[in-house]
């Protein structure tokens, strides 16, 4: 079941929806748009059957250190919830800092020593 994403507005930006699928998984692709509607990244909710999921982003590099990228996970987060799902994760390279960073400011937990691999208890 696919709930309306209209209500996934933030401060600084808005989640647009691109694509949903639905079958084993459900699966929403989002632009991420500036308030005044600029293009500024996509992210992604993938939403399994065990009422776990994982969560994906990628913020254009000009709108990069602003926030924008936490704020989209939070949405996402927030409509994983609307799903019932109680888990979330996040895997991002180890070198990725940038992302890293956005994933704690977003809520994550590192769930592994190498700090690839965050958790969201929802």
């Amino acid at each position: 079941m696919f709930f309306d994403t209209n209500y996934l507005r933030g401060d600084r930006a808005d989640l647009r929806l691109e694509q949903a699928s639905e079958g084993a998984e459900a699966e929403y692709r989002f632009a991420v748009l500036l308030q005044d509607g600029t293009p500024a990244g996509s992210c992604s909710l993938r939403l399994g059957e065990r009422a776990e999921g994982n969560l994906f982003f990628e913020i254009a590099p000009a709108f990069r250190g602003g926030g924008l990228a936490a704020e989209a996970c939070r949405m996402m987060l927030e409509l994983a919830r609307w799903h019932g799902a109680g888990t979330l994760r996040a895997v991002c390279p180890q070198e990725n800092e940038a992302a890293r960073r956005v994933l704690l400011a977003a809520g994550g937990v590192p769930e592994r020593p190498d700090g690839r691999v965050f958790r969201f208890s929802l």
